[in-house]
C-alpha cells in the first residue's frame, strides 16, 4: 500500500468515526505544500466558519460567539450601525479589488445575513455572515475593518476529495499570475514583491482540477506565516480566502 492510500484509509476510519478530515501528504518537496491548504480548507468545510491563520477555530463559551438569533434588540441596533459604517464598506472594497473573480455580489451581503459574531471584546470581532451558502468573514481588529474570509463549500470540498483518476491534473491555471498579484495589491494596499506569491494547479492535490491554489508571502513550508491563502476554482472565481493576521 503506498503512502497515498494509506492516508486514504485514515481518511475512511475517520469518516466512520465522525472525524471527517482528509490531509494530502506528498512524498516530495515540491509537492508537499498544497497539502498544508487542504488540511485547513478540510476543516474549515466542516464547520463553514472563520479560522484565524495563527490561533485554532474558536469554540464555545457565550461571551466569545454570539449568535445573531440570539441578539437582544440593543446588539440589534448596535450591529446595524456596524454593518453599514464598518462591514458594508469592507465588502465593497474587497469586491472591488477582486472584481471579476468574486462568487457573489457585493450588494447581497445585507445586516440580515450575519449568522454569527466571534469575539470576546471590542479589541476584535470576526463577524460571519451565509449568502447563498457562501461564508464570508469580516474582522474587526483595534479598528481595522477587513473582509479576511472566504468559503464555497461546493468548491472547496473538492479539495479533500481524492480525484478519480477519470482525467489528468489540468497545470494551467484559470487567473494568471500577474493578475493575481494585482489584485492582492489592491487588496492589500501596498507593494508585494513577485516572488511572494506561488501558484499551485489545485489538480494536484484534489478533485478541484483545474483551479488553482495560491500562496503569499511567509515560509512557504509554515503556513501559519502566509499573509493570504486563496484558491481559485476552475472557473476564475474565488472558492477559498483566508488574510492572516497582521
Amino acid at each position: 500500500m503506498n503512502f497515498l492510500s494509506r492516508r486514504t484509509a485514515v481518511f475512511i476510519a475517520a469518516l466512520s468515526a465522525a472525524v471527517v478530515l482528509v490531509i494530502f501528504r506528498w512524498s516530495w518537496k515540491d509537492n508537499r505544500r498544497p497539502a498544508a491548504l487542504v488540511e485547513r480548507v478540510a476543516d474549515a468545510v466542516l464547520t463553514n466558519e472563520p479560522r484565524s491563520v495563527l490561533s485554532p477555530r474558536l469554540k464555545g463559551p457565550s461571551e466569545i460567539k454570539h449568535r445573531a438569533s440570539e441578539f437582544t434588540r440593543e446588539q440589534q441596533t448596535e450591529f446595524q450601525a456596524t454593518f453599514q459604517n464598518k462591514c458594508k464598506p469592507a465588502i465593497f472594497k474587497w469586491c472591488k479589488a477582486y472584481e471579476g473573480h468574486i462568487p457573489f455580489a457585493p450588494e447581497d451581503v445585507t445586516a440580515d445575513k450575519l449568522v454569527e459574531r466571534i469575539g470576546k471584546d471590542t479589541a476584535y470581532s470576526e463577524y460571519v455572515f451565509v449568502v447563498t451558502g457562501i461564508t464570508i468573514g469580516v474582522r474587526d481588529a483595534n479598528g481595522a475593518v477587513a473582509m479576511d474570509y472566504l468559503n464555497v463549500p461546493q468548491q472547496t470540498q473538492k479539495l479533500t476529495t481524492l480525484p478519480d483518476g477519470s482525467q489528468a491534473p489540468t497545470l494551467g491555471t484559470p487567473v494568471n499570475k500577474e493578475t493575481i498579484i494585482r489584485m492582492l495589491r489592491a487588496d492589500q494596499g501596498g507593494k508585494l514583491a513577485e516572488h511572494e506569491v506561488r501558484l499551485i494547479p489545485s489538480g494536484l492535490s484534489g478533485s478541484l482540477n483545474g483551479g488553482v491554489i495560491v500562496e503569499v508571502g511567509g515560509d512557504e513550508n509554515n503556513f501559519a506565516s502566509w499573509k493570504y491563502n486563496l484558491v481559485f476554482g476552475p472557473d476564475g472565481n474565488l472558492a477559498y480566502y483566508l488574510k492572516g493576521v497582521e
